[in-house]
Formats: C-alpha cells, sequence, structure tokens
C-alpha cells in the first residue's frame, strides 16, 4: 500500500489519503498507465466528502492498560452516544480491524497476542445514526 501520494504515481492497489479538510468535497479518478508511463485506462470520477466542523465530538479521555493478554480500556463519555464501538488492529490487518461494541464507556480485549503492535480507536454511535470517531491510537 501506497502510505503517501508521491506526484501522480502509486505503485499499488491501495492508497490512504489523510488528512482531509473538514466540511469538503473531495473528486477521485484511479488511472492505470504503462511502464513508458502513458495512462491505458481511467475510473469514472468518484465524488467524497468529509463531515463539516459542527461534527459530534469523539470520546475523549482514553486510558488504556495492559493486564496480560488483555487490554483494559475507558473512556469519558459525552452526551448522546449510545453505544462504542472498539476497533482494533495489528498492521497486516489494517484493513479488517477486529471490532468490539459495548454499552458503557470502557471496554476489555481480550486474547491479544504478545509483543504485537496494535492500533486502535473509539467510535461513539450516536442516538441519532451518526458516528464520530477517537483519534487512533498506536498501542506495544
Amino acid at each position: 500500500a501506497c502510505s503517501t501520494w508521491t506526484g501522480s504515481k502509486c505503485n499499488s492497489t491501495f492508497l490512504r489519503l489523510g488528512p482531509l479538510a473538514t466540511g469538503t468535497t473531495y473528486k477521485f479518478r484511479v488511472e492505470t498507465s504503462s511502464v513508458s508511463g502513458k495512462v491505458t485506462s481511467s475510473t469514472s470520477e468518484v465524488t467524497a466528502s468529509t463531515l463539516p466542523n459542527n461534527a459530534k465530538d469523539p470520546v475523549t479521555g482514553l486510558k488504556a492498560s495492559f493486564d496480560g493478554d488483555k487490554l483494559k480500556l475507558s473512556w469519558t463519555a459525552g452526551s448522546g452516544m449510545d453505544t462504542y464501538t472498539v476497533d482494533y488492529w495489528t498492521p497486516e490487518r489494517y484493513q479488517q480491524p477486529l471490532s468490539l461494541t459495548v454499552s458503557s464507556p470502557s471496554a476489555t480485549i481480550t486474547n491479544l497476542r504478545p509483543s504485537t503492535k496494535y492500533t486502535l480507536r473509539v467510535k461513539s454511535n450516536f442516538g441519532d445514526g451518526t458516528v464520530a470517531y477517537s483519534a487512533l491510537i498506536p498501542l506495544l
């Protein structure tokens, strides 16, 4: 996967763009090119928009502590949050995170592999159907 956009070239089938500005519409198109650099095909243009600045706040005060193969998490709940989803993954599984949904502002993740790097985030699920994500938290 490409971790950064370098000019107009990316030798991969996956590209993560960011950070993106809030409240902004972006247009994307994917092109394939031959070794000589000649464009050989192109997708239709796709439009995507980021959430506006007035999007709901994610959880705050996220705390994590390890207890053997368990990770204990807690955070400060905001108003209007119904449930929380903790997504966590290893570098090789970033496209398919594991998830745990809870109804209180705490969670325990079990069966973690020792000496393995994980990343997590907490998604706040609001009663009106909207969501807000915490920052990505790297763990080792």
